[in-house]
């Protein structure tokens, strides 16, 4: 099965903060080689890409989503994923330092930024 990427405008949708591009516009160039290598690989040999720790299915409340690990210094990127019919869906970054949780609600605004986008006549894309 054939899979391509799709980068979800979350900055249209009021989510600058969260919003893929520009978290990766804004960080340091290593993280952005290593998102669109995992990306292109992740494509490559969809569904059977094991990550080894950079590829991680989701379980619990947020099952149905992948997440992009991305460890750099003291910080941790999370880039939130969804498999979409031919369309691998990168939703939003969320960033954590090393060693803490996410906080209540995180996952929620996740998943709420996507249900945004889904309502609309057209998936806002990059």
């Amino acid at each position: 099965m054939q899979i391509q990427p799709g980068i979800l405008d979350a900055e249209s949708l009021g989510f600058e903060r969260e919003d893929t591009l520009r978290v990766l516009e804004n960080s340091p160039a290593n993280v952005s080689i290593r998102f669109f290598a995992i990306v292109d690989a992740v494509c490559d040999q969809w569904p059977t890409f094991s990550g080894g720790g950079y590829w991680e299915a989701m379980h619990g409340e947020m099952s149905g989503y992948y997440e992009i690990r991305i460890r750099n210094q003291t910080l941790n990127y999370r880039f939130f994923c969804r498999s979409e019919g031919s369309l691998l869906l990168i939703v939003c970054c969320l960033r954590k330092r090393v060693g803490t949780a996410f906080k209540p609600g995180d996952y929620a605004k996740v998943k709420g930024i996507l249900d945004l986008a889904v309502g609309l006549p057209v998936l806002p894309l990059r």
